[in-house]
């Protein structure tokens, strides 16, 4: 009998974690398909600043939402976090920058899109 209650127990125990596991799973899919759609939108189409701005929006919300069980998941979240906040930085100071002309902030924006991207892509790896 007690061994027929440590057995359900345990098999309790195992969905659990498989369920855990499943919303784990589901939630880096999400990231990654965020990550995926915010590289291929850098590689086709001009973007504003505030679009930019709004697509590293998304991509902090969806970085906050998982869960980081491991020590490796909480560094690669935090690593992801603190890159996010340099390029918001590096947004807020191309439109506080009143002395660039419209074509060299056109420049720097298609610059900062492809390092974006480059860092995206290397994560998506």
């Amino acid at each position: 009998m007690k061994l027929k209650h440590e057995t359900n127990e345990t098999e309790q125990r195992i969905a659990i974690k498989q369920r855990q596991l499943e919303d784990l799973e589901n939630q880096k899919r999400i990231l990654m398909e965020e990550k995926e759609s915010l590289v291929s939108k850098l590689g086709t189409k001009e973007m504003t600043l505030n679009q930019l701005s709004e697509s590293l929006d998304k991509l902090h919300r969806e970085n906050a939402r998982i869960r980081a069980d491991t020590d490796r998941q909480q560094k690669e979240k935090v690593s992801l976090e603190m890159q996010i906040q340099q390029y918001r930085d590096e947004i807020d100071a191309l439109r506080n920058n009143k002395q660039l002309s419209v074509e060299e902030k056109r420049n720097r924006i298609e610059e900062l899109k492809e390092k974006i991207r480059a860092y995206l892509e290397m994560g998506l790896k």
